[in-house]
């Protein structure tokens, strides 16, 4: 599920309030066949609010069932409106449920009654998750490509969000790398994008690509005390493949720069050393 927004104390203390409505509406969804969700919902004397449909939207029941939470999503429609992050959560149960093409419908229409204000990155993040999720490499990252028609940049922030959701899968590391390299001259990088790239070297173990990558980031974007997580990755994925002379000589270095890795380096050398 996608992230929630952050609530202010004044709508915790509605969603409170509005959570029995709430649970009436999932009763129904849990209950009642996709095609009769509607019928069932105007027949059952509650009205919906803004928020507590984010709630149903954001609940198990609604990515279990994704028919009825879209035919909810569609009742509720008629009677308040959507608020952006129902239309994230709209997107993301569609995408989960690799109902694509509904999904770029939904998209589309929040472009159109949004005037492009309600499409988001966060919106695309949903889209490259759950293409990523269902092998779809090539077609989150067509994703990518599309978002200025949305009117949206191509940033550091989108491109973490595509290189983030590839490398949750499964040795899709190279794949993640091949995005960076054609994206490179034209998306600017920060330490997020190679903490993601260094941190799937890692889990497959490649100190080769490791290496790589970590040179290219010292000269786009320099020494930075503050990407402990880029240091852990490099220096563990050295450590965990036998270099560890290697390793030493770029602590070293990282010491002389102010630079230094978190605990999750000093963990693999306990278990990177050999033993005896």
């Amino acid at each position: 599920m996608i992230t929630a927004e952050e609530k202010s104390p004044e709508r915790e203390e509605e969603e409170e309030e509005a959570n029995p409505r709430a649970e009436a509406f999932l009763e129904i969804i849990c209950r009642v066949p996709a095609g009769e969700v509607e019928a069932a919902l105007s027949a059952c004397g509650i009205g919906p609010t803004a928020e507590v449909e984010e709630l149903v939207l954001k609940s198990r029941e609604c990515y279990k069932r994704p028919k009825s939470a879209v035919c909810f999503f569609r009742w509720a429609g008629q009677s308040v409106s959507h608020t952006a992050y129902a239309w994230n959560l709209h997107v993301d149960i569609l995408g989960k449920a690799a109902m694509f093409e509904p999904m770029w419908d939904a998209i589309r229409s929040m472009k159109q009654e949004g005037g492009g204000g309600l499409v988001s990155v966060a919106t695309f993040a949903s889209v490259f998750a759950s293409y990523c999720a269902a092998g779809n490499i090539k077609d989150a990252i067509a994703a990518l490509d599309v978002m200025d028609r949305y009117g949206l940049k191509h940033d550091s922030v989108a491109l973490n969000s595509l290189l983030s959701a590839i490398c949750r899968v499964e040795g899709r590391a190279q794949d993640a790398q091949d995005v960076f390299e054609r994206t490179k001259a034209t998306i600017p990088s920060d330490g997020d994008t190679f903490a993601i790239l260094l941190e799937a070297w890692e889990k497959e173990g490649n100190a080769v690509r490791a290496k790589s990558v970590f040179g290219e980031m010292v000269v786009r974007i320099g020494w930075d005390a503050a990407n402990v997580s880029v240091y852990d990755s490099f220096l563990s994925t050295l450590v965990r493949g036998g270099l560890l002379d290697e390793a030493f000589k770029f602590l070293q270095v990282m010491r002389s720069k102010g630079c230094l890795p978190g605990i999750n380096f000093f963990y693999s050398c306990g278990s990177g050393r050999p033993q005896g």
